[in-house]
């Protein structure tokens, strides 16, 4: 569990901390992982439709890191970022935007081309200072990461084993085969 902990730890910090420009399509569901890949990336577009985006981990009996609530909160603000991650909520695309999860919303068929499009309008800006002010921005989370990085693979681990959140899991993944059977 601690080698997938640090694996995870270890991609996020390499795609958050890269300098290349980072653009999301999300074409679909994008719950947790999802979602956090999205934030972590310099502008999101989400297709239109009956999806979510968000973290619901509290409701599996997990708690969010804290490096996710700080990468939400950079975006959606601090109390709006409290009250979802303690609630396990989840958002639909026009409510992510109207929070600052998501930068836009389009038609699913045009997902592609806005992507392209903010790929462009992003590739226009000079490299050096584009570079240079988003590691100003992201480097001190990165750096306290980092630092913390051994610690926070203990905490989760042993948060991860306990009997109380096993259960609560399989309580979750019970639920969720008995809603796929009634349905």
């Amino acid at each position: 569990m601690s080698d997938l902990w640090k694996s995870v730890i270890g991609f996020w910090t390499r795609f958050y901390g890269t300098r290349m420009v980072t653009i999301a399509a999300i074409n679909g569901h994008a719950p947790a992982g999802g979602c956090l890949i999205a934030l972590s990336c310099d502008y999101r577009i989400m297709a239109q439709g009956n999806y979510n985006i968000g973290f619901s981990a509290v409701k599996l009996g997990m708690y969010v890191p804290y490096w996710v609530h700080e990468l939400m909160s950079r975006s959606c603000g601090r109390r709006t970022t409290e009250k979802s991650l303690q609630m396990g909520l989840l958002y639909k695309p026009d409510e992510a935007l109207r929070i600052g999860l998501i930068d836009e919303v389009v038609h699913p068929s045009e997902l592609l081309n806005a992507a392209r499009k903010q790929m462009s309008n992003w590739l226009q800006v000079p490299d050096h200072a584009r570079m240079m002010t988003k590691e100003m921005m992201r480097a001190p989370l990165l750096e306290r990461i980092h630092s913390g990085q051994d610690r926070e693979i203990a905490r989760m681990t042993d948060y991860l084993r306990s009997d109380t959140v096993q259960r609560s899991i399989g309580a979750y993944i019970e639920k969720l085969k008995n809603k796929k059977l009634d349905t």
